[in-house]
């Protein structure tokens, strides 16, 4: 298939079927043309490899105004909720606020927990002996390893 750039009453065509707010009668009566010659129109490689190529784009950039109207909304909220809470009444209601704000920047500080340690006089300390010995077996199977691989 050889790639062609449409004219410009195609382009605008492929737009509009792209877009698809408009059923397939209204732009055929918008571009002055019978409804058969849209349908030849759509028939061709070119005309519907544009369309598809125009619906990626149309939704990668309503994402990304998405994005930028959500980023836009976030800041005006947290520029609104910090002007509450510079201008609470309430200094307890102003220091939750900030203390939040910080809270969020820098993360909740952890909560305090107590660690016990409890010792189970019946059972004997592990000897050096033990752990030595058990250091050298993991050494040999090291070794054992590393030797296989070779």
């Amino acid at each position: 298939m050889e790639d062609e750039r449409l004219d410009h009453k195609k382009e605008a065509i492929a737009q509009q079927l792209a877009m698809g707010l408009k059923p397939k009668e209204h732009i055929a009566k918008d571009f002055n043309i019978a409804k058969a010659t849209l349908y030849k129109y759509m028939k061709d490689p070119n005309m519907m490899a544009r369309v598809d190529e125009l619906k990626r784009e149309f939704e990668e950039f309503g994402a990304e105004l998405g994005k930028q109207l959500i980023h836009a909304k976030l800041v005006d909220s947290v520029e609104g909720y910090w002007n509450l809470i510079k201008n609470a009444n309430n200094e307890m209601v102003a220091a939750k606020g900030f203390e939040y704000m910080i809270n969020r920047a820098l993360g909740t500080p952890a909560s305090k927990h107590e660690l016990t340690t409890k010792i189970d006089a019946g059972k004997p300390n592990v000897s050096t002996d033990i752990l030595e010995e058990e250091h050298a077996k993991w050494e040999r199977d090291i070794i054992d390893v590393e030797a296989e691989e070779l």
